[in-house]
């Protein structure tokens, strides 16, 4: 047993030894500021954050500016930054600490790669484009063209949409759209996700329903949608004409149709069309019933 003047001499280069591998001040926050030219794209890679704030309205408009903070320095030193990029290098911490906020000008197209990480964008964002997989919920005040590809549980919302979207939504995270001035919508739902327009139109919609997930606009200029699975479309009003292929379960609910309505029924879903002013063409092989103009 070690006594006296050794034990001490023993524990004394322990704690040294413990000291020089532990950071006794890791729970205080870290911060770090960067200020790099403005690009008209931001891309956003696997940041391996906490959260992101985004705010698209800079005050200076020639400056992309981030501020980062973390409780562990190794999370601000694995940050890899650029002008039009913001990255991370090295695995991700199991408990990320890290927050970024960052100001770019009005107009500025991201472009955001993640799993995890919580994002929040201001209005008056350009184009969106997203890549999820993970858990990571992302909201957007407003952007023009919206490009989505929803894997994991994360839902997208967004305020205001006023371009082109284009989406896949394969897992059970939703799309949410406050209000939309589309010109056209391109929508794959093959998972368990809904996408849900709250107001104005999706323009010229194509729809491919392979999931479980459902589809609620309130109008759309013309609609393409194949439901070949179980998920639902419900659409107030196609002001042009309508073409639909269900094969499965789905059910399809149009309040109006403006133009002609083309059917083509194979499962056991259901099709109404509670108002139709133009023709109707149907083949109806399945066990679905079809219901329109109240017949």
């Amino acid at each position: 047993m070690l006594r006296g003047p050794l034990l001490v001499a023993v524990v004394a280069a322990f704690v040294l030894l413990v000291d020089h591998f532990v950071d006794h001040d890791h729970t205080i926050p870290r911060q770090r500021s960067w200020s790099l030219p403005a690009t008209p794209l931001l891309v956003l890679d696997h940041p391996c954050a906490d959260s992101v704030s985004i705010t698209p309205e800079a005050a200076d408009q020639n400056l992309f500016k981030l501020n980062a903070k973390a409780r562990h320095k190794s999370e601000l030193a694995n940050l890899t930054i650029a002008p039009g990029a913001v990255g991370y290098h090295g695995a991700c911490p199991d408990t990320p600490t890290l927050t970024l906020t960052i100001d770019v000008p009005a107009g500025t197209s991201l472009k955001i790669i993640d799993a995890d990480t919580d994002v929040t964008i201001g209005k008056g964002a350009g184009a969106l484009a997203i890549a999820s997989t993970g858990s990571g919920d992302i909201t957007a005040g407003s952007v023009t063209d919206l490009t989505a590809a929803l894997s994991g549980s994360g839902d997208l919302s967004i305020g205001r949409l006023t371009g082109a979207m284009t989406a896949t939504l394969s897992g059970s995270g939703d799309l949410n759209i406050g209000q939309a001035s589309a010109g056209s919508t391109a929508l794959n739902l093959d998972g368990a996700g809904d996408f849900n327009l709250g107001g104005g139109s999706t323009g010229v919609l194509a729809a491919d329903l392979d999931g479980s997930g459902d589809l609620h606009a309130p109008a759309a200029a013309s609609a393409n949608l194949k439901l070949t699975a179980d998920g639902d479309v419900a659409i107030g009003q196609v002001t042009g004409n309508l073409a639909a292929i269900l094969s499965d379960d789905g059910d399809l609910k149009v309040d109006d149709v403006g133009g002609d309505a083309t059917l083509t029924m194979s499962g056991s879903g259901d099709a109404t069309i509670s108002h139709l002013a133009g023709h109707l063409s149907q083949s109806n092989t399945g066990d679905g019933d079809l219901h329109v103009n109240g017949s």
